[in-house]
């Protein structure tokens, strides 16, 4: 749990005190967790800045796949402030300008659209190969005369309807499908579970 934590939690912007409130420890050391884990990662480290860096000059973001995630607000105000909005000490000479609410909504936009910026590529492109696949497994169960079509969609899992008596089959080409229709520099596991419902199968 603690490792998924901060494996899940780091990519999508997760700092020290929130980090350290997740796994009960100091903020200290949970920023030196997510350094550490940054190092260990160089790429990783490396997406991260180079999607904000897209939020902040070009104003959105893109997937894999193409779909794209406009972030007006992040270009907007990194173009007036940079990055001086993340920075606590800056942050109360803007205050007294225009007041602690509009300043700290400024700093949730900023923030939470700097997020955005990672964690929409994670999930729109899972969120895609799940869609791609649900249209594959309907043509394939069709191509094969199969009575059977995708029901559902839950997150990252889908609930395919199929005969009793062809099951089987249709458990191996679904998972086939899942892991296999669209490809990425890692392999995706996607275990199918038999069930006559979706309490039994999940």
């Amino acid at each position: 749990q603690k490792a998924k934590a901060y494996s899940l939690g780091v990519p999508y912007g997760m700092k020290g005190y929130a980090l350290g409130m997740t796994l009960g420890i100091e903020t200290e050391e949970a920023e030196k967790l997510i350094e550490n884990y940054l190092n260990g990662f160089p790429e990783l480290k490396k997406w991260m800045k180079e999607s904000e860096e897209k939020a902040q000059h070009l104003g959105y973001v893109e997937s894999e796949v193409g779909r794209k995630r406009h972030l007006p607000e992040v270009k907007r105000l990194h173009t007036i402030y940079g990055t001086k909005l993340l920075d606590f000490k800056y942050r109360p000479k803007l205050v007294k300008k225009f007041g602690k609410e509009k300043v700290m909504n400024m700093y949730r936009d900023y923030k939470n659209g700097l997020n955005n910026a990672k964690n929409v590529q994670i999930q729109s492109l899972a969120a895609s190969i799940v869609n791609m696949a649900a249209i594959e497994i309907n043509k394939e169960l069709e191509r094969r005369g199969i009575d059977g079509w995708v029901a559902l969609q839950i997150h990252d899992q889908l609930v395919v309807n199929v005969p009793e008596d062809r099951a089987e089959e249709c458990r191996e080409l679904v998972q086939d499908i899942m892991e296999n229709n669209y490809k990425l520099s890692l392999d995706l596991k996607a275990p199918a579970e038999l069930g006559k419902n979706l309490y039994e199968a999940h």
